[in-house]
């Protein structure tokens, strides 16, 4: 478990973690800003440290991991996405679906053009029709009923559409950390998922289906090597439903 200096010592390289990656949400550093740089190095070395001291390492705790996790995973919900629009092409391809009852493998976001999400889309997708798997565009129609029905008694839309797509995000790497807590039962390696500036600014923040896809192949893999082949291939089928 370590001495107390030693947990006191990761318990201090944990916040410098949290607060590196909460900069970036937070102020929105440009990708090649030296202040981006700092923050997320910063994070990196703090991460590094821990792993890759014996001393640090031991004095690492689930309980630790978790809270840390927990808390960026929050930070990255309650903040809009800083880095990428694909969240609202997502909603867009799913409002297709459930707000028009049409196909966004036929029809593109930009077909619609007086829906009160186009604005949000990336100008250089709005004309694109959906690249993405029939489970995910099902799972988009689902958020954005969802959505829409906030909208009628709130007026919040935009606000309930965002959340949706990060909390979907969130819980999916969540469930990849449960998976590797029962797995490997090794706080370093939660560590390097639930912690990690890439996951929770790239993944998370953004409300990427990627995270979906993750959880999917490491599910499949986990099968795998417990020999269980047909659900590995189910469940691996799944992830290509989802974006290939």
């Amino acid at each position: 478990m370590g001495t107390q200096r030693e947990r006191v010592a990761v318990v201090g390289l944990l916040t410098v973690v949290v607060v590196g990656t909460s900069l970036v949400l937070f102020e929105g550093f440009t990708i090649a800003s030296i202040e981006r740089a700092v923050s997320i190095g910063s994070a990196c070395a703090a991460i590094a440290a821990i792993a890759l001291v014996p001393a640090l390492r031991s004095a690492l705790t689930m309980r630790m991991v978790l809270v840390a996790s927990l808390l960026l995973m929050t930070v990255a919900v309650v903040q809009p996405p800083q880095e990428s629009q694909d969240l609202w092409s997502y909603a867009m391809n799913g409002r297709i679906v459930e707000h028009y009852g049409a196909s966004p493998y036929t029809h593109a976001p930009a077909d619609y053009p007086h829906d009160p999400l186009l604005a949000q889309v990336g100008t250089g997708w709005r004309h694109t029709r959906s690249l993405y798997g029939p489970a995910f565009t099902a799972v988009s129609a689902g958020i954005m009923s969802v959505a829409d029905s906030v909208s009628a008694k709130a007026g919040s839309s935009p606000l309930a559409t965002r959340l949706g797509f990060q909390l979907l995000a969130a819980l999916c790497v969540l469930a990849a950390l449960i998976l590797l807590i029962c797995t490997t039962r090794d706080p370093v390696v939660v560590l390097l998922v639930g912690c990690n500036p890439v996951v929770i600014i790239e993944v998370v923040n953004i409300g990427r289906n990627d995270a979906m896809v993750g959880l999917a192949l490491l599910g499949g893999v986990l099968l795998a090597t417990r020999r269980r082949f047909v659900a590995a291939a189910v469940v691996l089928a799944l992830a290509a439903l989802v974006k290939i």
